[in-house]
Formats: structure tokens, C-alpha cells, sequence
């Protein structure tokens, strides 16, 4: 069905000549456009329910009822191996960054948060903001700051601190902990 999607646009695409541009066919190529958005927007609705489905059967419907089998692993007639893992997510949200970050260097975990400084200028500071620089880069120094968290970093981190039995301030860091389907081959 996406080849067919996917050729129709294409032959949409090549239908529409600009050398014989008129009304008619800049109405046809706006209707056109329309449709396709439309495509667009369904075919991301049905995207997003198929994510709700598979993240339903992978973190609640397999997890539940290997549980309830007692079962740890499973290798499928196909070959598949099939395992429930320890699952957790992290997310630090900008209001809660301050505390977060407070609580990881009180925690001995501050070399996890990078940092960047910057400098800025407005259009009217050219001449400051270039012997800034070059002040700056004389004595090796890039100019910004930013503090942040990868991502992965985060969820590493926090998923360790757990298995550890450390308490983690849960709404600080938005922990979710849960299982999730592995299948491997």
C-alpha cells in the first residue's frame, strides 16, 4: 500500500508542469497538496496507535504474563529469545533541572552534567564580542556555558542508582520504572 501512496505521489508530482502554469492546474496541484497533507495526518494518527500497541504488549501484556508463568525467558520455535527486563526512564523537566542537578553533585554524580559557557552579544557588539574571543582563545579557552544531560546518560545512571537501592527523588526525575519485552535472536 505505501508503494502505491508513494507512486501516486510521484506521478503527482511529475503531472504538474510549471511551464503551462494556469488556474486550472494551480487549483488542481492546491487540491492536491491538501489530500496529501491530509495522507499525512492519518497515516501519523495510525503510526502513533500502532507505538500505543506494541508499547502495550511490550511493557504490560508480555511482562504480565510471564510473570504470571513464572517464566524469566522463553526461546520461540522460530528462534527467537524472548526475556522481560527491568525498565526505567528518566526525564529531568526545566523547571526541576536546578534540584536535579543539585541533588547529582550532592550525590557525588555531578560529572555527569556537562558544561558549556557562552557569551552573548548583541549585532550592535561586534568589536567586544570578536576580542572576547580572541582573548579568550588565547588563553585556550572556548566561550559558552550550558549545563545538560544526555539522555542516555541520564537513564543509565538513574536505572543504576535503583538496582543499587539508592533512593531517588522520583518526581524530581520523572522516574517511570517498569518491564519490557526483549526479543532477541
Amino acid at each position: 500500500m505505501e508503494d502505491n501512496i508513494l507512486e501516486q505521489l510521484e506521478n503527482d508530482l511529475q503531472d504538474f508542469d510549471t511551464s503551462k502554469v494556469d488556474m486550472q492546474g494551480l487549483s488542481e496541484a492546491v487540491k492536491s497538496l491538501v489530500q496529501w497533507q491530509q495522507t499525512e495526518v492519518a497515516k501519523q494518527e495510525e503510526l502513533k496507535s500502532i507505538q500505543d500497541k506494541i508499547k502495550k504488549l511490550s511493557e504490560e501484556i508480555i511482562p504480565e504474563a510471564m510473570l504470571t508463568l513464572g517464566l524469566d525467558q522463553l526461546k520461540l520455535d522460530n528462534g527467537l529469545k524472548l526475556s522481560v527486563v527491568d525498565n526505567v526512564y528518566a526525564h529531568i523537566s526545566e523547571e526541576k533541572k536546578p534540584e536535579a542537578y543539585n541533588w547529582l553533585r550532592d550525590n557525588n554524580l555531578g560529572s555527569i552534567i556537562k558544561n558549556e559557557i557562552g557569551v552573548q552579544f548583541d549585532k550592535t557588539q561586534d568589536a567586544e564580542a570578536m576580542d572576547l574571543k580572541a582573548r579568550l582563545s588565547s588563553e585556550g579557552l572556548p566561550v559558552t556555558h550550558k549545563e545538560s544531560i544526555h539522555p542516555s546518560t541520564l537513564r543509565s545512571t538513574v536505572k543504576e542508582l535503583v538496582k543499587k537501592g539508592v533512593a531517588v527523588p522520583e518526581d524530581t526525575f520523572n522516574i517511570y520504572i517498569g518491564k519490557k519485552t526483549r526479543i532477541q535472536k
